[in-house]
């Protein structure tokens, strides 16, 4: 099953979630009370004892159902401008820290897990390299739009960075700090991958894998250029090896690349590949 988009629709508003994926069949996301009231009921008259339903419910169904903030590891998500229609650089830009699930959960996450607003007052020290390394590349509303978005979608899910998601500084400074950390660009180029010409996916996850000790996604849009590159992260903020859960999804916009064949490393800006990113 593929994970519903990350990337909002361009009618969607920014930071307007999606409606997370079906991955048991239930109508919708309930909390276990509202389930209990109303199996109770609709099971009261029937057959079967309705305590044995409500025991088969609760134990089939995957927990998080039931606990939409839950998470298993956190997805770094850089961009290569280039790729995404934009001047190249010398550095990988970020797209956001998204905390994700594996599994069958995996094509699911959590979202807007918090009421606390974006304020960019907060971020004074950090605008700078904000503005170098966090830049919306494409799409309205500029870079303010673009952190606002992604810290209402993801970084209010982002618990364990600061033990509640409300704290707006620490989700964009530590995330400012694992791209620095990863290097995506200079890990490329100690293995002579340079932008202007096309490598075989998987030489440019093993050159990455060398400088990290775990391989990435790439990501691909709907071609063969590279747009997207990902690393996963565990609770405790270290590079960790990506679920298989996730590996196999290829489907996914930052795994869409495949990896047997060369993939276009841009050296220009090239068209766009697809409708505004949004997490």
């Amino acid at each position: 099953m593929a994970r519903p988009p990350r990337s909002r629709p361009a009618a969607a508003a920014l930071g307007e979630c999606p409606p997370p994926a079906p991955l048991c069949p239930v109508p919708a996301l309930v909390p276990r009370d509202q389930l209990r009231a109303s199996l109770s009921s609709r099971l009261s008259h029937a057959a079967i004892p309705p305590l044995f339903w409500l025991y088969v419910s609760l134990t089939l169904f995957p927990r998080r159902l039931f606990r939409s903030t839950d998470f298993d590891y956190y997805l770094l998500v850089t961009q290569w401008p280039a790729g995404n229609g934009v001047t190249p650089t010398k550095y990988f830009t970020l797209h956001g820290m998204w905390p994700s699930r594996v599994g069958t959960a995996h094509s699911s996450y959590p979202c807007e897990c918090t009421k606390t607003a974006f304020d960019e007052s907060k971020l004074t020290d950090l605008k700078s390299d904000m503005q170098t390394y966090w830049p919306s590349l494409k799409g309205g509303g500029g870079n303010s739009g673009f952190w606002s978005h992604e810290w209402s979608k993801h970084g209010t899910c982002a618990a364990s960075m600061d033990g509640q998601g409300t704290d707006v500084h620490a989700f964009f400074n530590t995330t400012l700090s694992l791209r620095k950390q990863v290097d995506i660009y200079g890990a490329l180029a100690d293995s002579g991958i340079l932008p202007g010409s096309s490598y075989l996916g998987s030489d440019m996850q093993a050159a990455i894998q060398k400088k990290i000790g775990v391989k990435p996604l790439l990501g691909c849009g709907h071609g063969t250029s590279l747009t997207e590159l990902a690393v996963c992260f565990d609770k405790q903020l270290r590079p960790v090896e990506c679920d298989g859960s996730i590996v196999k999804d290829t489907g996914d916009e930052v795994n869409s690349c495949d990896d047997t064949k060369n993939v276009t490393y841009a050296g220009s800006s090239s068209p766009s590949p697809g409708p505004t990113p949004g997490p």
